[in-house]
């Protein structure tokens, strides 16, 4: 990640969980960037390959779920690839510490597998974000449990969890 310290790299809008996690990944790794974004009639995703393609930035942030249609298509390019983090700043981010030191969401070590994109031989050491999925109280337990085995089937998760919270 050191190759893209002093360089332009493509954040998604200010207030979005995408936007939220490059910056606290950027801090983590204690470089200085220059962020561009999306202008509000283009999508990040559309913005991220064209500005990619065209040289303007060196890298840019993706939260999204693994593997997904954009990155395929933007590795797609053999001299384009995925960053890895350094196992430091993946512990870190991971941290009890992290999460007492600074308001930051709760991650989890992540390996992407090798071949998991076009062009991508080995494995990519990165950080995943906890989903979080709520519903109102009223909405039938079927549904909920529905839902939550449909995403966790998706994702490939045996870890998802339902439980009832009581508000005050």
């Amino acid at each position: 990640m050191d190759d893209i310290a002093n360089e332009t790299v493509a954040v998604s809008r200010p207030g979005s969980g995408s936007r939220f996690t490059a910056d606290k990944v950027i801090e983590v790794l204690q470089i200085d960037v220059r962020r561009v974004e999306p202008t509000k009639d283009t999508p990040f995703d559309e913005m991220m390959g064209r500005i990619l393609y065209d040289d303007k930035v060196a890298a840019g942030f993706f939260v999204n779920s693994v593997p997904t249609p954009q990155v395929a298509y933007l590795l797609s390019d053999p001299g384009s690839h995925l960053l890895s983090l350094r196992r430091a700043h993946q512990e870190y981010l991971t941290s009890q510490d992290s999460m007492i030191a600074r308001p930051v969401l709760p991650y989890l070590a992540y390996t992407i597998p090798g071949r998991t994109y076009p062009n991508q031989l080995g494995g990519v050491d990165t950080v995943a974000v906890i989903t979080v999925l709520l519903c109102r109280k009223s909405l039938e337990a079927s549904i909920v449990e529905e839902v939550t085995a449909a995403v966790s089937d998706d994702l490939g998760s045996s870890d998802s969890k339902i439980w009832e919270v009581q508000a005050g």
